[in-house]
C-alpha cells in the first residue's frame, strides 16, 4: 500500500566474512505488482491515515496519532493472545508485534494499548516522509458528511473525498431535507433511512419517518409493517472457532420492528431466545422476530436461515 501497489520482492544476501570485518552484499530486483492499482492504494491509505475516520473507535490524541501523514492499522488475536500494529508513511513501514513467547494470553492488552504506543515511538524517531503522492486517477470530490452523495442545499456538513476518477457521487443528498412548518417558515430535518433509526433514539436524535406528502418516504409509516430481520443477513454462513471461547461465538441479532410495538421476542427454528443474543450451534437455522404491538396484535417477521459450520 505505501508503494502504490507494488511489493518490495524477496532480497538474496550474501555473507561474507573477511579477514577484516563481515560483509552484506544485497541483490534488490524489480518491484512486483500486486494487484492493487496505485488509486485503489491511495484510497485505502487515505482511509487509514484519517485520524477523523477513527475517533469514533479509538478518540482523538492516542497512540495511533502523529504529527506527521502516517496510515496505520492494528490488530487483537483472539482472547488477547497477542496484537500488532502496522504503520507507514511515504518511505518507512512499521510493524510491532506484542505478546508472551509461550503463547498465553496477555491481560486484555489490544493492539491500541500494547503494539500502538512501541509503533509510534519508531515513526516518531524516524520523521515525516511528507504527503502521500496522489495518483493522475484519483479525484476530490465534495459529499455531505451523513450520506456521502452529493451536497443539498440543505446539508449543513461536507467534506472533500478522494474517488477514483469516474467513480465520483452523482445522486444528491436525501438525508437532509428542507421543510415548510408554516408560512415562510423552514425547517431542516435529518431523515436517515430505517435501519438507523434505533442508534438515533440511542443517540438522542429525532427519528423522522415521511415529512411531507412531496417527499418520498424514508422509513416505516404503515402500522401494519412487519418486523425486519437486519442481522444476521439471509443465508449467511458462520464457523464455530475450535480454540475461542464460546462466550464470544455469540450472534447479537438486529431488526427494525413497526410503530406501536409493546415487546419482541426472538426465536431460533421455533425456540425462543432469550435477549437477542444466540450461542452459534452446527446446523441450518431460521430465524424470526416476533413483534407484539400495543393492542395486543402479534405480527411475525420473515425468516432469516443460517448455517453454522464445525463443532461446538
Amino acid at each position: 500500500l505505501a508503494r502504490g501497489g507494488s511489493l518490495q520482492p524477496l532480497r538474496s544476501i550474501e555473507w561474507v566474512r573477511l579477514q577484516s570485518g563481515d560483509t552484506l552484499r544485497t541483490e534488490v530486483g524489480p518491484a512486483v505488482p500486486t494487484g492493487f492499482s496505485p488509486e485503489v492504494s491511495y484510497l485505502i491509505t487515505h482511509v487509514l491515515k484519517d485520524p477523523e475516520a477513527r475517533a469514533p473507535a479509538f478518540g482523538r490524541a492516542g497512540p495511533l496519532e502523529l504529527p506527521f501523514p502516517a496510515a496505520v492499522k492494528t490488530g487483537t488475536s483472539k482472547d488477547y493472545r497477542d496484537n500488532v500494529a502496522v504503520g507507514y508513511t511515504p518511505r518507512y513501514t512499521v510493524a510491532v508485534w506484542a505478546g508472551n513467547f509461550d503463547g498465553a494470553p496477555m491481560q486484555q492488552v489490544s493492539g491500541v494499548s500494547g503494539a500502538a504506543p512501541l509503533m509510534r515511538a519508531i515513526l516518531l524517531e524516524l520523521g515525516s516522509a511528507g504527503e502521500f503522492k496522489q495518483p493522475a486517477g484519483v479525484e476530490f470530490a465534495r459529499v455531505c458528511t451523513a450520506s456521502g452523495k452529493r451536497p443539498g442545499s440543505a446539508c449543513n456538513a461536507k467534506t472533500a473525498q478522494p474517488f477514483i476518477r469516474g467513480t465520483a457521487p452523482v445522486d444528491t443528498c436525501d438525508v437532509h431535507r428542507r421543510v415548510a412548518i408554516g408560512d415562510g417558515v423552514y425547517q431542516v430535518l435529518t431523515v436517515h433511512p430505517p435501519e438507523y433509526h434505533e442508534w438515533m433514539r440511542q443517540s438522542g436524535l429525532a427519528v423522522h419517518g415521511t415529512i411531507d406528502p412531496k417527499l418520498p418516504a424514508t422509513g416505516p409509516s404503515d402500522q401494519s409493517q412487519l418486523p425486519t430481520i437486519l442481522y444476521p443477513a439471509h443465508g449467511a454462513t458462520f464457523a464455530i472457532d475450535p480454540v475461542l471461547n464460546p462466550e464470544f461465538q455469540r450472534l447479537a441479532f438486529k431488526a427494525i420492528t413497526p410503530d406501536g410495538t409493546a415487546s419482541v421476542e426472538w426465536t431460533v427454528n421455533d425456540t425462543p431466545v432469550a435477549g437477542q443474543l444466540w450461542s452459534l450451534q452446527p446446523g441450518t437455522h431460521a430465524i424470526r422476530i416476533i413483534a407484539t404491538r400495543q393492542d395486543g396484535t402479534v405480527v411475525r417477521s420473515r425468516p432469516h436461515t443460517i448455517s453454522v459450520v464445525g463443532s461446538s
